[in-house]
């Protein structure tokens, strides 16, 4: 809760000064907007800018150099001054130029492949904390009337003159469960404030301004789809433009080992005695592979083409494994959810319970056990639901339509 006050304080201008999306009329708009303002796509959105702000740096031409030499003396008495000015123009052999213009290209599309992965992540977040914003509104609901009956069968002991042992006993016990769940309760809303956090950061609006936008608990699970997608998850484009990346590095040390010739005009200014005389020329200048060859540059790129390769398998292979332990995840959590009661089977059950407890013909245990049933069914199936779409979103982040998909 902390963590949010603080966030609240010192959220950065572009997210305060963004609209809110508490006026979004569906989903899609709240996406929408949330893509405008959540501080991670924001940060992508940066890093995107920069990569292409840069992508011009790499294909620039180098500047040309320029050389001034100037001699004096005198030899046999004789006073001599000397002068050369030499201007060299690069010539990069070996598509330098071409090399760097690739390397910025790829950094680009990692920059695109990284939003492309906070999009993801920002969807399945929201809609996530979205049904997890309804689920608990309910259980505080149900906790909350489970507070009121409590309250209620106290009032009744209160008003009598004497009360038997049983009676006492009875409100003990009573007084006892209405404590336990008012510390439900706390729980709750300690929840919800974090919600509501996440939701101002995101969305710059609480949830309370969310209410017709929740999506309502699933009434129909989607069939997963047999074809798993084709490396289309935003690792796999990460990993993708990681490789790419990689190459263009390889291309650019392969590129650094060919010399660059200075080539230019050059003038010769000299001076004996009284005499002054000018003379023109061009020069020509290389760097010599004394040292290095640029070796070790080219194993090393070559080394890191070798792990994007890998990285690549691995996380295929990786993702694979993860989509079929998810797909049985949701497999056996959807299954459940049909078969058991649902959440308006539970209230009209509670309901029917509810009505006996008004007439009095009910001990006090079977008062307490039927709220705390009540409250424990509602909250397991709850966490089940919520098992149930993250393991579905999670399998459509891993196909790659987790930006086309709601639930």
């Amino acid at each position: 809760m902390h963590l949010f006050i603080l966030l609240f304080s010192s959220l950065p201008a572009f997210a305060v000064n963004a609209p809110a999306c508490g006026g979004a009329a569906n989903l899609n708009e709240l996406f929408r907007c949330a893509e405008q303002r959540a501080p991670a796509l924001k940060a992508a959105d940066y890093t995107l800018a920069e990569a292409n702000a840069k992508q011009a740096v790499y294909a620039e031409r180098r500047n040309p150099d320029l050389g001034l030499e100037s001699f004096h003396g005198s030899v046999a008495g004789v006073h001599q001054a000397e002068s050369n000015l030499a201007l060299g123009f690069p010539l990069e052999l070996g598509g330098k130029r071409a090399a760097r213009a690739e390397v910025g290209l790829r950094a680009v599309g990692e920059a695109e492949a990284a939003k492309f992965r906070a999009r993801a992540e920002l969807r399945r977040g929201l809609l996530l904390n979205l049904h997890r914003y309804r689920q608990a509104q309910h259980e505080r609901e149900v906790v909350e009337e489970s507070i009121g009956s409590f309250a209620k069968l106290l009032g009744q002991y209160g008003a009598r003159a004497s009360l038997s042992p049983e009676q006492e006993t009875s409100a003990a016990v009573y007084r006892m469960a209405k404590s336990e769940y008012e510390l439900k309760k706390a729980v709750l809303l300690d929840e919800l404030d974090e919600l509501d956090g996440y939701f101002f950061l995101n969305l710059g609006t609480r949830g309370s301004a969310l209410k017709n936008l929740l999506p309502p608990s699933p009434a129909e699970w989607p069939a997963l789809s047999a074809k798993v997608g084709e490396g289309g998850s935003p690792a796999m484009a990460e990993r993708r433009a990681a490789r790419l990346s990689a190459e263009a590095a390889l291309s650019l040390a392969k590129s650094e080992s060919w010399p660059t010739l200075m080539v230019g005009p050059s003038i010769r200014r000299q001076e004996q005695g009284g005499a002054v005389g000018a003379l023109y020329g061009f020069n020509v200048g290389l760097t010599l592979p004394v040292f290095h060859a640029g070796g070790s540059a080219r194993a090393a790129a070559a080394k890191r083409v070798e792990a994007s390769d890998q990285a690549q398998t691995l996380s295929s292979a990786a993702e694979g494994a993860e989509r079929e332990v998810q797909a049985a995840v949701y497999g056996r959590s959807t299954a459940l959810l049909k078969s058991t009661l649902s959440h308006r089977e539970i209230e009209r059950a509670h309901g029917a319970i509810e009505g006996l407890f008004a007439r009095g013909v009910v001990p006090s245990p079977l008062v307490i056990e039927a709220h705390r049933s009540y409250f424990e069914l509602e909250k397991a199936r709850n966490e089940r639901e919520r098992k149930a779409i993250d393991a579905l979103l999670q399998i459509r982040t891993i196909d790659g339509t987790i930006l086309e998909d709601t639930l």
